[in-house]
């Protein structure tokens, strides 16, 4: 009873590791009940003269020992579930402190110009984004369940955990806002924003195709051989695939470059 999980992450720390000790000593303990229990036992089977004042104690301790082992761990379940209020309360600062570090991010971008370098920068910061914004949402929806358990296990904490998951729901509105209004922006710059898509694009599918064809081992066998041919002749096909792609940006490419001062 002198165990009450504590108000803060550091006093539940505290709390669950006094429990530890206190649980290694319970089972330290359970083997000396198993002793006395086979003592008992030894001496009802040989009739001992005290049997009924042995049966009588002996019911008491396995009583005891069963309240006990009830209590501790129901006194594990309820620190256990502290601690877990705790976490939630830190994971949800965590991810808020999260999210506006990447409005702080895009904040940044409002200072440049929409000519070729800062459509260029916008672009590979929206893109870099993409992954943190799905590993945020899904932190968000994480911690929402958490707090609808939170909530049942801890109406105490209802009002609190309300204004946490306000908050989160907050800030993140706010970070999907400017994400879209920075898209837009990007669409708003128009033949040069999907240029630059195009060219991303392709960059990526030449620097795989080039690292597979780097990767390839010298065939052994003619089975192998055979599907080393087929493989060349799948990246022949793709290489014509992209031959229109490539000349258009190439045509667009030399125009930007000869006059960046048209897509100011």
């Amino acid at each position: 009873d002198t165990m009450v999980p504590g108000k803060d992450i550091e006093d539940c720390e505290i709390m669950k590791h006094r429990f530890d000790g206190f649980d290694r000593e319970m089972n330290a303990n359970a083997s000396r009940v198993a002793v006395m229990n086979q003592l008992a036992r030894q001496l009802l089977h040989v009739e001992h003269p005290n049997s009924e004042d042995i049966v009588a104690r002996q019911n008491t301790l396995n009583s005891r020992w069963s309240n006990l082992r009830s209590k501790s761990e129901a006194k594990r379940e309820e620190l256990e579930s502290a601690h877990a209020v705790q976490i939630f309360h830190i994971e949800c600062r965590e991810t808020v402190t999260w999210v506006e570090d990447k409005m702080r991010v895009l904040e940044q971008t409002d200072e440049l110009k929409m000519d070729l370098t800062g459509i260029m920068t916008l672009q590979r910061k929206l893109s870099g984004m993409e992954r943190d914004l799905a590993a945020i949402h899904s932190k968000l929806q994480s911690l929402e369940e958490e707090a609808e358990k939170i909530s049942v296990s801890h109406p105490e904490e209802a009002v609190v955990i309300q204004q946490r998951t306000n908050r989160l729901r907050e800030v993140w509105d706010q970070l999907t806002a400017m994400r879209k209004e920075r898209d837009e922006k990007l669409e708003e710059a128009g033949d040069l924003h999907r240029f630059l898509k195009d060219l991303d694009h392709f960059q990526t599918w030449l620097s795989k195709t080039e690292s597979d064809i780097a990767n390839q081992e010298t065939p052994a066998s003619l089975a192998e051989a055979e599907k080393l041919l087929s493989q060349h002749q799948q990246i022949r096909e793709e290489i014509d695939s992209y031959v229109d792609d490539y000349t258009r940006m190439m045509e667009y490419g030399e125009k930007v470059t000869a006059d960046p001062s048209t897509f100011d």
